[in-house]
């Protein structure tokens, strides 16, 4: 059995998976650094974190079935813009809420909320997309998944030897942010 080679389209997708992948995973990881940093008790923070923003990603992979085919393109660019505002302030704005307000701690989930939405919806609507461009089902979530996936590894290794010991939180979410604008 012969596979057709992808298009361009489909591996500029499948590119467009893999850094959105590696975005995805460093925003988690900048939101459980904060939870951690502020709340305290880094293993439940960060076992909360991951697992909420997961629990959020399966919402927005259901909600992802109301968006009709014809505004695929435009739900990819949203969900990036989205990604890249809401990642990238959410630093700032939950270390203003800890010097203003008593609910530090909603604001940050908020955003830990937000992200999990957003991530859970670009993973499918990437999919969908790419469905035009794939011969196969199984060709299709092979591809854009193992794109995600290697891209998450990608991301944690950037996080965690570049950084982290480089660059302040804050400085972290912008630049992850600029990827995701890009992206967009």
């Amino acid at each position: 059995m012969k596979t057709a080679k992808p298009s361009f389209a489909s591996l500029l997708l499948c590119a467009c998976m893999f850094a959105s992948g590696a975005c995805g995973i460093i925003l988690e990881y900048i939101q459980a650094s904060l939870a951690s940093m502020i709340l305290g008790n880094a293993f439940e923070q960060w076992a909360m974190v991951i697992g909420l923003m997961m629990f959020w990603m399966g919402f927005g992979s259901l909600i992802q079935a109301r968006i009709k085919k014809e505004y695929l393109i435009y739900a990819f660019i949203a969900i990036e813009i989205v990604l890249a505002i809401s990642g990238g302030f959410s630093p700032t704005l939950t270390y203003l809420s800890y010097g203003v307000t008593a609910h530090y701690s909603l604001v940050l989930y908020f955003f830990v909320s937000l992200i999990g939405i957003m991530i859970g919806l670009e993973i499918p609507v990437i999919i969908r997309i790419n469905n035009d461009y794939s011969t196969e089902l199984s060709t299709n979530l092979g591809n854009i998944l193992s794109a995600d996936y290697i891209g998450s590894l990608v991301g944690s290794l950037i996080y965690v030897f570049v950084l982290l010991r480089y660059t302040p939180i804050t400085e972290a979410a912008f630049l992850t942010a600029g990827i995701n604008f890009l992206l967009a």
